[in-house]
């Protein structure tokens, strides 16, 4: 997807994923298929969050217990903390959401990776590659943030998807993919699929 369009449906997840934290909830599985691309009063690219089967309530006393063995989420996804065996945190979230982000981006996984437990080594282990060494194309300051939020350390990482939307507001193509944008496309991109159907 083209930066513009990234910042824009990042931004929406960074408020979604706000509002949940901000309760004490945290989703535990942000992956791109648990962001769901709308309509909503007319305007196309509205964002929801879906799949909340995974959610933590960290007001919960046993919710910050783990299991020996006992990980949720999706390895291709998760927070190397959380693969580690520590709780998952607000910050858990951001990471995933970064991941799904370099996604969007590139076309390919951070980690090129076949089996859960490469996933796993390389999200311990091996740093991400920059989003600029896959494509050059990609704006220098999206490249940052996103990389920001993929720091194995929780304690480096960018510390909340506040910081992580202020980022993304802070960017050269914030706000350049508009309404008629996002319209032209799903026009386009309808056309083609009843194409492909044979109608």
């Amino acid at each position: 997807m083209p930066a513009r369009r990234v910042i824009h449906i990042l931004r929406q997840a960074c408020g979604a994923l706000s509002e949940a934290h901000s309760l004490g909830l945290i989703h535990r599985d942000i992956k791109a298929t648990n962001l769901v691309l709308c309509a909503q009063g007319g305007v196309e690219d509205t964002l929801r969050v879906l799949d909340f089967g995974l959610v933590k309530d960290v007001k919960d006393a046993d919710a910050s217990l783990t299991q020996l063995g006992d990980v949720c989420g999706t390895p291709e996804t998760l927070a190397p903390e959380v693969l580690g065996g520590a709780p998952a945190t607000p910050q858990s979230d951001l990471y995933s959401l970064a991941v799904v982000g370099y996604y969007l981006l590139t076309g390919v996984s951070v980690f090129d990776a076949t089996t859960i437990a490469e996933y796993v080594g390389h999200h311990l282990h091996t740093a991400p590659p920059p989003l600029r060494g896959r494509d050059e194309s990609i704006p220098a300051d999206l490249d940052s943030a996103i990389m920001a939020c993929l720091v194995k350390d929780p304690g480096q990482r960018v510390q909340d998807v506040k910081q992580f939307r202020a980022a993304l507001i802070g960017c050269e193509d914030a706000n350049q993919w508009t309404e008629e944008d996002a319209a032209f496309w799903w026009t386009e991109y309808r056309a083609l699929r009843d194409e492909d159907r044979g109608r």
